[in-house]
């Protein structure tokens, strides 16, 4: 380089690694390829080789052929001429993008990590709230003489809490401890799809107006299946597919739905005529921690999360289709789903006619409340108590058909008031666990505590109608 850091000479390995013919770097500063966080450091280098004549292992990002960041390790020495002068600079560069993307993986991993443990503390109380909200709207449903209009109300906000439930699970599955099996059920994914697009449309349409910017949305959906999954994650899902092609299209655009059948399964296929992704983005983009988008939009979890979920549905997340200023396809596929194992379970398990006299623990007032409600609405009778020596006490002069505990209390935990009713009854009482989070339960857990029953917040009235039916025809 020239001494103001204009290239004079590149060897072919620039090309190689950035693909920049050897005539469009001559003659430009090294400045016009660096980020522009980077440059006045690189400038501040410059300008110190006079007094330093060497400087070591500089660190920037640099701009390849197609606009991607690439990481430098760069060393510079000055050449000086016979009057002292520098006369010129030669520089060795090596790319360490992926030690630099490894080292912010481990960075972000560990950040993510104290985010899983911080979640991990508050998700009791979280979840609690989560609860009341959830229950109450299933009470107030119950309700036969509400209008139709306030129905409608309601369910849109028991699906967006349900939501906001499995979506904290997702975070709390980067802390990297085990987690209790996604609960799978019935879904359409045709609804899934509409009911994303309700739930999105302040991105799409609110705030591109706001910038008057235009984004439609376009459908072809046909009838296809149901299949087994999670509602909730499978939204989470979608959500950020759509996200992802409103940031890929600043000058508005496009996104189109499909829905259909392949010879593998059920699939969902969104495309926008967006920016579109180079071959090499496309080949990382479910990669943890990468994102094109910058720190502040970004940080790299949202499509490595999506693949994540599908891949425990036992489904496939793809990009269909890809190129620079073409567009982007990605398709969600879910397999066809065998529903004669639910079909006899359910018809095992018979509706239990009488009424169950069932002891709950749980140490919070308002979850007291609303559970009591929701067992009385299922025609059963219900005996609330706030800790497990009160439960104890309560043991010594009734009798229960079923005990359901939180895991989660003080002084007394769930598991520990488990194995005293075992003790005391000799394994035959039948006992639920009330659980919210992977760090209060795991599969030889439970077992070791002899639980007959995991519920899971936020409590659904039909999953607590079927678990004290399978809790009444339990013969222990």
């Amino acid at each position: 380089m020239s001494p103001d850091g204009t290239f004079t000479y590149v060897s072919p390995n620039w090309k190689s690694l950035l693909g920049h013919d050897y005539d469009f770097v001559k003659d430009k500063s090294l400045l016009e390829f660096a980020h522009p966080d980077d440059r006045n450091n690189l400038q501040s280098v410059l300008n110190r080789l006079i007094d330093e004549k060497n400087i070591n292992d500089i660190e920037y990002r640099v701009k390849n052929f197609n606009d991607e960041w690439k990481w430098h390790s760069t060393s510079l020495t000055a050449q000086f001429n016979s009057g002292g002068e520098i006369d010129s600079i030669v520089g060795i560069a090596h790319d360490i993008s992926e030690r630099k993307f490894a080292e912010n993986a481990v960075i972000e991993s560990q950040r993510l990590s104290a985010i899983g443990e911080m979640a991990s503390a508050v998700a009791h109380h979280f979840n609690n709230s989560l609860q009341i909200i959830f229950s109450n709207l299933e009470v107030a449903l119950l309700d036969k003489s509400i209008s139709r209009q306030l129905k409608n109300y309601l369910e849109t906000i028991k699906t967006a809490t349900s939501d906001a439930s499995a979506r904290v699970q997702i975070v709390q599955r980067f802390s990297g401890k085990k987690h209790i099996a996604t609960r799978y059920s019935r879904v359409k994914l045709n609804k899934v799809v509409s009911d994303v697009i309700v739930q999105s449309r302040p991105l799409w349409k609110d705030k591109q107006e706001e910038k008057r910017i235009e984004i439609l949305i376009d459908k072809n959906i046909r009838d296809i299946p149901d299949v087994m999954g999670n509602d909730g994650e499978l939204r989470s899902v979608i959500y950020n597919l759509i996200k992802n092609s409103i940031e890929a299209m600043p000058e508005g655009g496009t996104i189109y739905f499909e829905t259909g059948t392949s010879d593998t399964g059920v699939f969902i296929r969104i495309t926008d005529t967006g920016i579109g992704m180079t071959d090499d983005v496309n080949s990382r983009v479910f990669q943890p921690f990468f994102t094109t988008k910058g720190f502040e939009i970004g940080r790299g979890l949202g499509m490595s999360g999506a693949y994540s979920i599908i891949k425990e549905h036992n489904g496939d997340l793809k990009i269909l289709r890809s190129a620079p200023c073409k567009g982007t396809t990605i398709e969600v596929l879910i397999p066809f789903s065998n529903f004669s194992e639910e079909n006899n379970e359910q018809e095992n398990v018979k509706e239990f006619e009488g009424a169950a006299n069932i002891l709950w623990v749980d140490d919070k007032p308002m979850i007291q409340e609303i559970a009591s409600e929701l067992i009385e609405a299922l025609g059963h009778k219900c005996k609330m108590v706030s800790g497990g020596m009160e439960a104890l006490e309560i043991l010594e002069v009734e009798s229960f058909d079923l005990i359901i505990t939180d895991i989660g209390m003080p002084r007394m935990s769930g598991w520990q008031l488990a194995d005293k009713i075992n003790e005391k009854f000799n394994g035959k009482m039948k006992v639920a666990a009330l659980t919210v989070w992977s760090n209060q339960f795991d599969d030889d857990e439970g077992i070791s505590h002899n639980v007959d029953f995991i519920l899971t917040k936020p409590i659904k009235i039909n999953e607590l109608k079927s678990l004290i039916d399978k809790a009444m025809q339990l013969q222990k």
